[in-house]
């Protein structure tokens, strides 16, 4: 009697079969997901490339940076080597003609002591060239009297503008600018 007696459940088909529809779904998301991470594996890769060749561009720019500087800066000091010589030069040619003039005068002087000193005074025309080829000018003149002026005159005494005074030693001015004033005494 199969009729009345209660329907027979049907038998569980396969776990198998019931899972695999999941199992596949879960399998082509993974199999989506390990593409996503290839894919991204392989666009890191390609930075990674891309900063290691900016880094190269980066410190080969630097190290010409680097050598250019290293190069103007011995220039610089080529250039003012070069100024320092030719200023030196250029004393020196000014003064030439005095230096060759007081070995001279020295075994002159050592030889003949009754020489006189009028007789030497030819020998410093050299040293007031060289004080014009600077474009100094002379402040005073020795034995000189004069009104003082503090500005361009010094003197040990305190004393007003526009004491009598008798320059001692000259002073260089260079335009306005005061390299070294007179020296002055007071008109006794």
């Amino acid at each position: 009697d199969l009729a009345g007696a209660a329907p027979r459940a049907r038998p569980p088909q396969n776990l198998k079969q019931r899972r695999t529809p999941m199992a596949l779904k879960d399998l082509l998301q993974s199999q989506k997901t390990i593409r996503e991470l290839k894919t991204e594996t392989a666009a890191l890769r390609l930075e990674k490339a891309e900063a290691a060749r900016q880094k190269e561009q980066l410190e080969a720019h630097a190290a010409a940076v680097s050598r250019e500087a290293d190069r103007e800066a011995a220039g610089r000091q080529r250039e003012q080597t070069e100024a320092v010589e030719a200023a030196q030069r250029a004393l020196f040619e000014a003064m030439r003609p005095l230096l060759l003039a007081l070995p001279t005068a020295r075994r002159a002087i050592a030889q003949n002591p009754a020489l006189l000193a009028r007789d030497m005074i030819g020998m410093f025309a050299p040293v007031d060239d060289f004080v014009g080829a600077l474009g100094l000018t002379v402040i005073g003149t020795v034995g000189e009297e004069t009104p003082y002026d503090s500005a361009r005159h010094d003197c040990p005494a305190l004393l007003a503008q526009g004491t009598p005074v008798i320059v001692a030693t000259v002073g260089y001015a260079k335009g306005e600018q005061i390299w070294v004033k007179a020296r002055v005494k007071e008109v006794i």
